[in-house]
């Protein structure tokens, strides 16, 4: 027969990976999307509702429909289940925890300009020297105004000589190529010539952003905003 020290050491291993199981599952739970936009939403409530009713005034004054919008964000929806599940899980999150309607959230994060006709633009965000941890070095971030459907890539050129007569072909237009360019590393949207934002191997970091500050171009001839961030690289 088993002694009774032995049954006390199994029980107290059994009770300690128990202890353990229910630690690590509390642990997951809690890092868990879900439970992050719960919180996010709990904790931002009237913010949330606010931008909400901003949102749905706005598509109001453009007469836009909120079953065609919702539509075109179910399509995303579908996209993100795919590719990015955590944030479908974190709308969830935010919706409940601000008790909004999970289409409402759906809609504000993926189709709200088209929506409700806001002109946000993209924003760039840098860093340098005493504000960063290091104390010295440059960090720069942008986010691209262009949609949760757009693929986005990162490429690198090399320092490259060119002949005389090589043409840089531009987004709309063609012209001629400088005989010498840098290396550079850059954001760009997939397929495109130019670049949202890079740096080169001279240090230089540029990112471009729109502002409405005269009227919309027709942009059909001349050079795209990208195309002076890979000039300036």
């Amino acid at each position: 027969m088993m002694n009774r020290w032995a049954i006390h050491h199994r029980v107290f291993l059994f009770c300690s990976a128990l202890f353990f199981w229910f630690l690590l599952t509390g642990i997951v739970l809690a890092a868990s999307p879900f439970l992050e936009g719960l919180t996010f939403g709990q904790q931002n409530a009237a913010q949330i509702a606010a931008n909400i009713e901003q949102m749905k005034q706005k598509a109001t004054e453009r007469d836009a429909s909120y079953q065609e919008a919702l539509a075109a964000a179910r399509t995303s929806e579908k996209m993100y289940e795919q590719v990015l599940p955590s944030k479908v899980a974190w709308m969830h999150g935010v919706a409940e925890g601000a008790d909004v309607a999970y289409a409402d959230i759906l809609i504000f994060n993926s189709v709200d300009r088209a929506f409700a006709g806001y002109q946000g633009e993209c924003t760039t965000f840098l860093a340098h020297g005493s504000a960063l941890e290091a104390g010295k070095g440059t960090i720069i971030a942008k986010n691209r105004d262009l949609g949760p459907n757009t693929l986005s890539e990162v490429a690198m050129h090399q320092a490259s000589h060119h002949p005389q007569d090589a043409l840089y072909k531009a987004a709309y237009i063609d012209i001629p190529q400088a005989g010498y360019t840098y290396k550079f590393v850059g954001s760009r949207s997939a397929g495109r010539w130019g670049y949202g934002m890079g740096v080169n191997e001279h240090q230089v970091l540029v990112a471009d952003n729109d502002a409405p500050t005269r009227d919309a171009l027709a942009y059909k001839e001349g050079l795209h905003d990208n195309d002076y961030v890979r000039l300036i690289l």
